[in-house]
């Protein structure tokens, strides 16, 4: 909750509920007969929080029938409607957007429409500084309440000074996508060398050997959480979960703890070049990938994990990050799956049975001189990055304190 500090003169202290109108979306319509000839976009939870235009404006391909929605009592929210996911995992509870246009809204969103005194962008740039996480109701499924996002207090200055900061910190979140814009080209360019010297690795067309991974590799899943200890003595241990390991890199803003028995830690230990892979989840993240390279000292990973340890006279953990990301490997994870709704997952003998076209080792290590220069590029691009969202964490800092528009 957003705590009630000194404004300067001129501001004043409000709640959400006071100076904007707090609702929700509705259902998604069933039928084909809704969205035939959609005139408006209908933006669902998944819409939220995707990079955009600054700040985030959203729009989508998925339109609904104006027509036929008419017997349906669908609200149409005006454009600049703020967008707040009110359920979901904690990190995306604070996934925030404006809409770009009128739209329909999913009923999983919270809509918050502010009145005239207030710029959408001041209260869009202001809800980035609400964790949602100490507002959200506590239980399994974390959620948000209406009443309790109108509960929020918003320090308010008056229409001028809105719009200094919104000036300011549109500047400061822009350069935050250019890096983000940076950093994603550079990531393209990895795939592009590796189809350069491996081609599309079709086994028929290449010469290579065809290896099966659990020969080249040792591969175990990591530890389950909430086992039964009995009583046992443990010991804590940071552990990495599906949502650390991105698609070739890793995201260590949230490390979980766990407590194991003492054996498990040098069970599950993770080694410089262990290629850590997910179990599952969207079928499009099936098999993603990245190195470990030993960046939180006794780490262990769960058991939705896979370490993958190769062998490295015959494979580098490079390569096999790198072929990951391949259509190639995605279109076996894909089929070698088991599904239920929309989620999907392997388990550890169908990862040890991929097999491939495993390149000599002198052209590997060839690939790897382009991998450690391509590397030196992404860490400049990830600091940059990185000092891009610090500045403008400051700056947000000091907009809703009063400091940053201050005499």
């Amino acid at each position: 909750m957003t705590k009630r500090h000194k404004l300067p003169q001129g501001w004043r202290w409000a709640t959400l509920g006071d100076i904007a109108e707090i609702g929700a979306g509705n259902s998604a319509p069933q039928g084909l007969e809704y969205f035939a000839g959609g005139e408006h976009p209908f933006v669902r939870t998944r819409d939220v929080g995707r990079e955009g235009k600054t700040p985030c404006l959203v729009d989508t391909a998925d339109r609904l029938n104006d027509h036929a929605l008419q017997s349906r009592h669908f609200r149409l929210w005006p454009e600049s409607t703020l967008l707040i996911p009110k359920s979901g995992a904690s990190t995306f509870l604070n996934h925030r957007a404006l809409l770009g246009r009128s739209a329909y809204v999913s009923s999983h969103l919270a809509t918050v429409v502010a009145e005239a005194s207030v710029l959408p962008e001041y209260l869009y740039f202001f809800s980035l500084t609400v964790d949602a996480r100490d507002i959200a109701a506590e239980n399994d499924y974390p959620s948000l309440r209406l009443p309790d996002i109108a509960a929020v207090a918003i320090p308010l200055p008056p229409l001028p000074t809105q719009e200094r900061i919104v000036e300011i910190l549109r500047l400061a979140d822009s350069i935050r996508h250019k890096r983000a814009d940076a950093r994603r080209l550079a990531d393209q360019i990895l795939p592009a060398t590796f189809n350069d010297l491996f081609g599309d690795l079709n086994p028929s067309d290449s010469g290579a050997e065809l290896v099966r991974l659990g020969d080249v590799a040792d591969i175990r899943a990591g530890v389950t959480k909430g086992r039964r200890l009995q009583g046992r003595e443990t010991v804590v241990a940071p552990y990495l979960r599906v949502a650390n390991v991105q698609d070739g890199f890793l995201d260590l803003e949230e490390i979980r703890q766990i407590a194991v028995l003492p054996s498990d830690v040098q069970k599950f230990h993770l080694d410089d070049g262990d290629v850590l892979m997910t179990e599952g989840g969207d079928p499009d993240k099936l098999g993603r990938g990245c190195v470990w390279r030993g960046q939180i000292e006794g780490c262990i990973h769960q058991n939705h994990v896979f370490r993958v340890r190769v062998n490295r006279l015959r494979l580098l953990p490079e390569f096999l990050l790198a072929l990951l990301r391949t259509r190639y490997a995605k279109r076996y994870f894909f089929h070698a799956a088991k599904r239920s709704s929309n989620l999907a997952s392997v388990n550890s003998t169908q990862v040890k049975n991929f097999r491939f076209p495993l390149p000599p080792m002198e052209t590997q290590r060839k690939f790897l001189l382009r991998v450690e220069r391509w590397d030196k590029a992404v860490g400049q691009s990830t600091e940059a990055i990185h000092l891009a969202e610090r500045t403008f964490a400051a700056l947000s800092s000091r907009a809703f304190t009063g400091q940053l528009t201050g005499e």
